[in-house]
This record gives structure tokens, sequence and C-alpha cells, in this order.
């Protein structure tokens, strides 16, 4: 089998693969070199075969291959033999053509096609230790279950916050629901009141008692024109009574069978109605604002900011700061903004807890 010679190194680009008939004669390949450009990298073609020119395959020549591949005309390899002397285009700019023949006559073998490379050996392993990582996290992970123990978790830690800080004033949340976080607010200040007592006898502090605000008819309807550009309201999410779930009186039970009775207060009502009720000298150490909209977040912090009810170092969380898209044009994060311009408010931002909510502690002016 006779192989080809060149003035380069070429490399390969194969168009279509010839006729079996076209197998049995010899290829020949034909190059030119041009003096005076950067490259003299010849370009050949493939005149094909005899019987089937039409079934030729091209190819193009570059310096930067180290050997032929395999002919798809004729299924042999290729290398070069010899390394004949091609115009140089360091000694002249010019661009006149110089031509450098390269031959190859080759007698194309009768042998079955053989490929010319193997492929790359996926590695499984790795993508099922992968795969095995990810589904086993999924087998113990609900995403409400898990939503529900952040929130449990930010809660925990802004009663556990208040008393070891010493923040004078109450607590209060906005929004109850099912109970879920009025419960954990309520376990937390009988756990940790214990916990703190030390630190409790020592600021000084007098026994909290906890405010409980919502409607107990589930939302009211979305009538303010902030709210009706909501997303969640567009698509159905937040409507008149979304969340109406346990009554005031079973509120009233849950909280009272982890904390002092007398300490636990129930405002059932909208909160324009409600929020006047609250006692002139009463103080805030922590607000839970789960009230969705923003006409019902924007009613609350007018009325606490305006009335002076908020103590230094209180903590604020909101409970759905984060959704309506993080838009600072809608839901609570208006509400907030317009509140801090409103009033001056001072304030620490503490960051994110429980996907979409979001917490501040508030400084004395």
């Amino acid at each position: 089998m006779r192989r080809c010679s060149s003035t380069t190194t070429p490399s390969i680009r194969w168009g279509p693969t010839p006729t079996p008939q076209a197998r049995s004669f010899p290829c020949c390949f034909t190059s030119r070199a041009t003096a005076g450009s950067r490259s003299t990298a010849p370009r050949s073609m493939c005149r094909g075969s005899r019987a089937s020119p039409a079934k030729a395959g091209r190819i193009t020549c570059s310096m930067a291959s180290s050997a032929w591949r395999r002919c798809r005309s004729c299924r042999t390899r290729c290398s070069p033999s010899s390394r004949p002397t091609t115009p140089s285009t360091a000694s002249s700019r010019s661009r006149t053509p110089a031509s450098a023949v390269i031959s190859c006559s080759t007698t194309c073998a009768s042998s079955p096609a053989v490929s010319a490379c193997s492929p790359r050996r996926m590695r499984t392993e790795l993508i099922n230790e992968v795969a095995a990582q990810v589904c086993g996290f999924e087998k113990d992970y609900e995403p409400l279950r898990a939503r529900r123990r952040l929130i449990y978790e930010g809660l925990s830690q802004g009663v556990q916050y208040v008393l070891n800080n010493g923040v004078d004033g109450d607590i209060a949340e906005f929004g109850t629901a099912i109970g879920f976080s009025a419960y954990t607010i309520a376990r937390g200040m009988a756990i940790y009141r214990q916990a703190y007592a030390e630190r409790i006898a020592q600021f000084g502090m007098r026994p909290k008692t906890l405010h409980l605000f919502d409607s107990f008819q589930g939302l009211p309807r979305p009538d303010d024109a902030v709210d009706l550009h909501s997303p969640y309201v567009q698509a159905g999410v937040w409507q008149e009574g979304t969340y109406k779930a346990l009554t005031e009186e079973e509120l009233t039970a849950l909280c009272a069978s982890v904390y002092d009775a007398d300490k636990v207060l129930t405002y059932g009502g909208w909160f324009a109605d409600t929020l006047p009720r609250i006692r002139p000298e009463t103080r805030f150490a922590m607000l839970h604002l789960d009230c969705d909209l923003y006409k019902s977040t924007i009613e609350v912090l007018d009325h606490v900011f305006s009335g002076k009810r908020i103590a230094d170092g209180c903590v604020v969380f909101f409970d759905d700061w984060n959704t309506n898209r993080c838009s600072p044009l809608l839901g609570q994060r208006r509400a907030w903004r317009e509140t801090v311009e409103k009033h001056g408010v001072k304030f620490s931002d503490c960051g994110d807890y429980a996907i979409l909510g979001h917490k501040f502690v508030v400084h004395a002016a």
C-alpha cells in the first residue's frame, strides 16, 4: 500500500462517502500553496475515483494536524513521508501565487471500512452518583414542610433576640390563618422566658403579652389600586376569603395551651377597626406581618409608627416580602418603603428568612 507525500502536516474534512464501486479505483490529490500569505497550508481537492467523480471526497489541509486521517473514498490511511520545499512566506510579501504539487496515488483496499476513532467511554459511575445524591435529598424533602420549618426557626430566633437583648414591649402578629406562626411565637415566649429568666431579671423586663390580629374571615377584597396590580391578585391566589382557617376561639385556645391565657389577646375584625383598640401605653418589641396585601400592611405600619408604638430594637418580620416577584412597587416592599420615607424610620436590614420573608430591626430616632 502506498502512502502520500506532503509539504505539510494536514488535517482532513471529508465530504460524502463514495459508493462501494468507487472504492476500487485510485484517488489523486493535488494542492496549491500561495506565497505572500501568512499560511502556506495547501488546499487540496480529492478528484475522486475514475468510476464516480461525483462521489469524490473533499479535504482541507492544515499544518496543525500531525497525520492524515482515514480516507472515506478509499478507506486507507495517508501520512506524510517526505517534505518537499514550498515557497517561504517570510522571504516575500508578493501576492504572486506559486504552486507546490502534492500527488498521492493509492490503490484502494477491498477490505470493509473500519472506524478511524473510538468513542470516549461515558463515565456512568459519576453520573449515577450525582443522580443518587439529588434523589436522596428528595426522599425526605417536602417544600411546604421545609418552608414552615424555616418560619419556625426565624420566629423562634426572633423571640430569643428580644429576650436576650432586653427589648421592651409586647409581641404582635397581624394575620394568623391556621395559627402555625402564632403558636410558634407563643411556644417560644414560654420556653425562652425560662431559658432567659436571669437575663430578663437583669434587664427588669415586664412579662410580655401576645397580640393576635385577624379578621377570621380570610383576606379582605383586594380593591386598592396597588393590590390590583399584584400578580398574586391577578392570578386569584389572593382573593376575598383566602386563608380563612381557625376561629378566634380556636386560636385563643391553641396559644393559651402553651402560654399564659391572660397574656394572649385576640383582635377579631379588619385592621382598620381593631388597631384603635390597642391600649395607648402598649409598645412592641416584635412584629410579624403576615397580611399579604399592600393595603393591609400599610394600615398596620402607619398606625404603629404614627402612634410611637415601636420600641428601640424592635424586630419586624414581613412574611410576604419576596412575593409579587420582589417588585418594589407592590405589596409589603412598597408599604415598608413608604413608611420609612413618611416617618423617617431608622433601621438595620437583617436579611431574608424562610424563602419569602424578610426582617428589619428598628432603632429609636
